[in-house]
């Protein structure tokens, strides 16, 4: 099924090929990924609107145009980027060859097999240049591309330095010409600087286009250092009409995962230096580079340097070559090495996953600067944008308590959190989604969780929260108080962070989480982890809109051809569900603040295994109510111990969670081998009837029992599984990421709902 999300006013704006993908196999040799998209752009133009004869080319976006109000649409190719094995292709759409901004049209492909498996429009429709009476021609004059600016609010700013400029088309919003102000309260949700701007002086309307200079600066703020700035002016009067510093803010700690969560309940940052020092793990520190011949060793490596950035001034330590680095909990040198090693692990970690870390930041230049202090006395931290706002430009922290002397960039939570922001930094532009602040917090939650001795599980921060109890994020937030997508406390920045994070911390515990076996924590830990880098990956610009954001989760899974021996693409109907348990995916017309969850897809058969068709966490899944066996063809409804060598007959039901009719219904049925593990599909074998029909139409909340099919039991304690599909539904075991592979069995039948069995 391809299927097409429009939005309120009916353009598409995003084309999921999950279950179907896109592929042209008329190429006369291999195609490069530019041209799958270019193909793809051409079949799909009238679907995103696109006029069929829209020019695609590739360069940059800067030439001068008249009369933009007739000129024809561009799509200019800016950007392809490589996320493991998922290319994607994005095309800036332009008038007169300059980039109309936050208008991206992305295409992604599956470089295993060359087909496309979703694309993302965020494309402007029914453009109006707003122009200015003393330009009767309609031409562009590009403001101040040269030589030094003269920008309203700016220019007298002593310090200013201008660091890149060029031509955007900007559609005005009146809201936005700020950062949001930040409503929630305590350290850890700190407002990002802004400066004081004069009021516009020119005439403006909601959504009408203008010319404008992005103007890249620099300029430093008390309190916070030397920022990097992004200012959109006015090309025609040098107005002010967007602002916003680089720089994306939270508060945090950790040791080698932080005192609270190894095991300390009461530690905070006043614990003295004689009880947290008994917490600390001695461990090698990677990547370091050698020092010259007779000089110590400082803390400069492969990803990361410490340095003394910004005040207070406090050098990182230095070593006799081949020393440990062995501090006190409560020194500044204790943080210095935590924020080296913390920081260099995240990276490591992402890197382990098989994604390259260079091409991932492809925007961040290596190694970060990291300064363990460069946030003071503040209980804070920061990862900063580059001067270009494409890449993490430095990583500041301060200290997990006011006053106290542990740092901040001793909890890994926090570090995880801030490289929430350096994932979106190289990928959309900016620190955060656009619908939530990022994804650091489902980061830190997700990560620390399988060791986790914390005795209030849903506390994100928990050294940090002890430290300063006004900071109390959660990842275990309720639909019912209002932390539903869009419900009440929901908004675009720490909230929104919160109601993402307690999204995939459900996916996470659905997924192995729950468990108790620690085997399957930490795979659902790692695995979950991996989705979240690389759909981020997959993003190419911010967005209000938290289902783009599903889409490439889900598509991040289902091309995930093999993680640490696995194959991925079992994920991705919990993840969905997991977003509707949270509030997304309401029925049309729904009014805002919602708060229930969401409606389940238009078609969702499910054989029941206890939990209605629905995901949470399951340790057993063998015992399906709605499967059962009989002895003789009767239909009885109740189930018969089966009998050993003789012909018996199994019954399933089938039902439809889904908010319409599922028409085309099947069921096919295997039994397991004899003496194996249930592991799909080698120890399984079809039943003697393979499979039967479901006759009609399944409506919305109802069911049929199909059978009966015949088997014959291998023993009395036999298991029989059951798969369901309907047009629309297919079983996760159709998607051809999983053919030919094993799949465990505990990640195949609690993950989808198709799929159904019992154990006699």
């Amino acid at each position: 099924m391809t299927n097409l999300i429009k939005d309120d006013e009916g353009y598409v704006r995003e084309i999921d090929h999950s279950d179907s993908p896109y592929r042209n196999d008329g190429f006369f040799t291999p195609p490069t990924p530019l041209q799958i998209a270019r193909d793809y752009i051409a079949h799909h133009a009238h679907d995103f609107g696109v006029d069929d004869a829209a020019e695609i080319k590739s360069g940059t976006a800067q030439s001068m145009v008249t009369d933009p109000e007739a000129a024809r649409l561009e799509l200019l190719h800016v950007r392809s980027k490589t996320v493991d094995n998922i290319v994607v292709v994005e095309f800036d759409q332009t008038v007169g060859g300059i980039a109309i901004w936050n208008s991206r049209l992305s295409v992604r492909i599956n470089s295993d097999d060359d087909s496309v498996i979703g694309s993302r429009s965020d494309l402007h429709h029914n453009i109006r240049i707003a122009m200015s009476p003393e330009a009767p021609d309609k031409s562009f004059h590009p403001f101040l591309l040269k030589g030094t600016p003269q920008i309203k609010g700016i220019s007298d700013l002593k310090g200013v330095k201008i660091n890149g400029t060029r031509s955007l088309i900007y559609a005005f919003c009146a809201e936005d010409r700020l950062e949001p102000a930040i409503e929630e309260e305590g350290a850890f949700q700190q407002q990002s600087p802004t400066l004081d701007l004069p009021e516009l002086e020119g005439r403006y309307e909601e959504g009408y286009h203008l010319l404008v200079t992005e103007v890249l600066f620099s300029y430093t703020v008390e309190g916070w250092g030397d920022l990097n700035w992004k200012a959109f002016v006015n090309a025609e009067n040098g107005d002010i009409v967007y602002l916003r510093s680089l720089v994306a803010c939270v508060q945090g700690a950790i040791f080698a995962i932080d005192p609270v969560t190894q095991g300390c309940p009461t530690c905070t940052g006043a614990t003295s230096a004689a009880t947290l020092d008994n917490m600390r793990t001695t461990t090698p520190l990677l990547g370091l580079v050698a020092p010259p011949a007779g000089q110590n060793q400082g803390l400069k490596g492969e990803y990361i340097e410490m340095k003394d950035i910004d005040p207070p001034n406090i050098a990182p330590p230095s070593e006799p070559a081949g020393s440990d680095f062995v501090y006190a909990s409560t020194t500044d040198n204790f943080s210095a090495v935590n924020a080296y090693y913390h920081c260099d692990f995240v990276f490591r970690y992402i890197q382990g996953f098989g994604i390259d870390v260079p091409s991932y930041f492809s925007g961040t230049a290596f190694p970060v600067p990291t300064d363990a202090r460069g946030k003071g006395n503040a209980v804070n931290a920061s990862c900063n944008g580059n001067a270009s706002g494409n890449g993490i430009g430095k990583l500041l922290f301060g200290l997990v308590e006011g006053g106290e002397p542990v740092g901040i960039a001793t909890a890994l939570r926090v570090v995880l959190h801030e490289f929430g922001h350096g994932l979106l930094w190289n990928h959309v532009d900016s620190p955060n989604f656009g619908f939530a602040h990022s994804a650091g917090d489902s980061m830190a939650a997700i990560y620390a969780d399988p060791h986790s001795q914390v005795v209030d599980k849903g506390l994100t921060f928990p050294f940090l929260t002890n430290s300063n109890p006004s900071v109390s994020r959660r990842h275990d937030r309720k639909v019912a108080d209002g932390w539903a997508w869009f419900g009440s406390q929901y908004n675009t920045q720490y909230s929104g962070e919160q109601v993402l994070s307690t999204t995939l911390f459900r996916a996470y515990q659905s997924t192995g989480g729950g468990a108790d076996d620690l085997a399957y924590k930490l795979f659902a830990s790692q695995y979950m982890f991996y989705l979240i880098v690389k759909s981020c990956g997959l993003l190419s610009q911010t967005t209000t809109d938290p289902t783009v954001y599903v889409n490439a989760l889900k598509q991040a899974d289902m091309n995930t051809a093999d993680f640490q021996g696995v194959p991925g693409g079992t994920n991705y109907k919990v993840i969905r569900w997991s977003f509707e348990q949270q509030g997304l995916y309401q029925a049309p017309g729904t009014a805002k603040p919602y708060t229930t969850k969401g409606q389940p897809p238009e078609v969702d058969v499910y054989i029941n295994d206890g939990r209605d068709g629905e995901y949470e966490y399951l340790a057993d899944w063998k015992s399906s109510p709605d499967v059962w066996n009989r002895n003789a063809a009767d239909g009885q409804p109740d189930n018969q111990t089966p009998v050993a060598g003789q012909t018996n007959y199994i019954y399933a039901r089938v039902s439809n969670r889904g908010t319409g009719p599922a028409s085309n219904g099947l069921v096919k049925g295997y039994q397991r081998n004899a003496g194996t593990q249930g592991n799909w599909p080698g120890d399984w074998s079809q039943l003697a009837t393979t499979s039967l029909p479901v006759q009609g139409d399944i409506s919305s909340g109802g069911s049929q029992v199909v059978g009966p099919f015949e088997w014959v039991p291998n023993s009395s304690n036999s298991s029989v599984l059951m798969i369901a599909s309907a047009d629309d539904d297919a079983s996760i075991v159709s998607n051809p990421v999983i053919s030919g592979k094993t799949i465990p069995n505990w990640r195949l039948v609690p993950f989808d709902n198709n799929i159904a069995e019992r154990s006699f």
